[in-house]
């Protein structure tokens, strides 16, 4: 993170991305207060550079209907997944991978 840093403005996209990264890190490993933090970070680094119809964004809200179902915050990670489902239709329509496992991540929260 931190070449990223001296590379880049706090704002730029592959920050965010590496915030995103972390985040997915630090969930896989139960750490879940840094998780959220990193992932929180992504998010107001896409909000304010207008990505949120991206593919990036899309995967951020993935990972955090992830984090949310884990934590058992079930609406939370419905809006979340729904976001994913929203963006993945928008970018590859509905006859796609990526709008398929938006699908399936909802699905399994039920």
């Amino acid at each position: 993170m931190d070449i990223r840093l001296e590379l880049f403005d706090s704002n730029h996209m592959d920050v965010a991305v590496s915030h995103r990264t972390l985040g997915s890190l630090y969930l896989v490993q139960n750490d879940y207060e840094k998780a959220l933090s990193h992932f929180k970070k992504s998010e107001k680094i896409f909000t304010n550079l207008d990505m949120e119809y991206t593919f990036e964004n899309g995967v951020l809200h993935f990972h955090l209907g992830q984090f949310y179902a884990i934590n058992h915050h079930y609406e939370k990670a419905e809006l979340h997944y729904s976001k994913t489902l929203s963006i993945n239709r928008k970018i590859y329509g509905d006859l796609n991978d990526h709008t398929a496992s938006a699908l399936r991540a909802l699905a399994s929260l039920y």
